[in-house]
């Protein structure tokens, strides 16, 4: 059986919640484990939460059975278990930054895609537009005039009927319709 390590009693300490052990530990090692963090591209926010979670991983392998055994220095199986969780959690953000990376390409393609669509509609409404607009000077004014009340000012048919005149409602439908008939008639010219 291997030889049991000086550092054994970190592990009994933290068997028995000793807060001075826990100081200890936090004093000695927080800092070794912050700094490599730092030099293999993690924040200090990432060296706090990685040391968090190792000794958090070393109370859950003492609590289990059998007994944990230290053969070498409490430093070495600190850092050994930060070492894994960090290339996890470094595994785990190249996954996600390409996870990412493929999200903001479809977006782009999406948006690239959206925008030309708009760019073609906008055009089309303009065309539209130029061709109403074109068309429209070419009807008799009381048209025009009938079709600005109805269109651009929203007036109702009662009131339309009293601005314009009309002798009944059915003289303005019928108006309406010859008016919009000869406009559909010039936009298809």
């Amino acid at each position: 059986m291997p030889e049991q390590h000086p550092d054994q009693r970190l592990i009994e300490g933290l068997t028995h919640n000793d807060y001075a052990t826990i100081k200890e530990i936090d004093k000695k090692y927080r800092a070794i484990l912050t700094k490599w963090v730092l030099h293999n591209s993690g924040s200090r926010e990432d060296a706090e939460d990685l040391f968090t979670d190792s000794v958090l991983a070393i109370f859950d392998r003492i609590s289990r059975t059998p007994p944990l055994i230290l053969t070498r220095p409490f430093s070495a199986y600190l850092m050994g278990i930060a070492r894994n969780k960090w290339l996890e959690r470094l595994r785990k953000r190249k996954k996600e930054m390409q996870v990412r990376n493929d999200q903001i390409k479809r977006y782009i393609d999406e948006m690239d895609e959206s925008v030309e669509e708009v760019i073609i509609h906008t055009e089309k409404v303009f065309e539209r537009n130029r061709q109403l607009e074109k068309t429209f000077v070419q009807l008799s004014e009381r048209c025009q005039q009938l079709i600005d009340l109805i269109f651009n000012r929203g007036m109702d048919t009662s009131e339309i009927v009293q601005e314009m005149a009309f002798n009944s409602e059915n003289a303005y439908y019928v108006r309406k319709k010859k008016c919009l008939d000869r406009w559909r008639s010039l936009l298809h010219a």
